[in-house]
């Protein structure tokens, strides 16, 4: 049986609070002996989506070496991907806010003859957003630090995998994003 660890997420920016869930899908992978698909959805706008979708897209593959990054309009284009790959057990990690959502988005695809995933399942990380560090790194946050002109804070919540050169440049590019596009 074809097996799936699932992330899926907007990524705007990446951030070490994304690293550390495709760290623990990499893992979570590896003990199932299963694929490991990354989608990002293609939305952008100046409030929540301020990198388009080729520069989101270079960051991340930046940030995750190694990772295959798949943009998607959002989650049933992703889990029409994976159907057409034959995948037949698909496990999708999302954060608290979106499992719910997920869940019956799958149950409901499953359940019309949409996808033939014989077994689905959804992984809860729960993360304080309150909280210093890795623990509480978001793009939110991120946005927000972009938005005031705070550019240490931000920097200290990018993707280890970034250079200084680059985490300099994916600031640059946030804070134009929210600039160009609205705020």
């Amino acid at each position: 049986m074809k097996k799936a660890i699932v992330v899926i997420g907007r990524f705007n920016p990446p951030t070490t609070g994304h690293e550390e869930v495709i760290k623990q899908a990499v893992v979570l992978a590896r003990k199932q002996s299963a694929s490991l698909y990354v989608f990002t959805t293609k939305t952008q706008d100046a409030k929540k989506n301020p990198l388009d979708i080729g520069t989101k897209v270079s960051y991340l593959r930046l940030a995750f070496p190694g990772i295959t990054i798949i943009p998607v309009k959002g989650l049933i284009e992703a889990l029409q991907i994976l159907n057409d790959d034959n995948i037949e057990d698909v496990t999708i990690i999302a954060g608290s806010d979106r499992v719910d959502g997920y869940h019956n988005t799958l149950k409901k695809g499953v359940e019309g003859g949409h996808v033939n995933f014989k077994n689905y399942n959804t992984l809860s990380l729960k993360r304080d957003p309150d909280a210093d560090g890795v623990g509480g790194a978001s793009a939110t946050k991120a946005r927000k630090f972009a938005s005031e002109d705070n550019k240490e804070d931000f920097i200290k919540i990018t993707p280890a995998n970034l250079t200084d050169e680059q985490k300099e440049k994916l600031y640059l590019a946030v804070r134009t994003g929210i600039k160009a596009n609205g705020e």
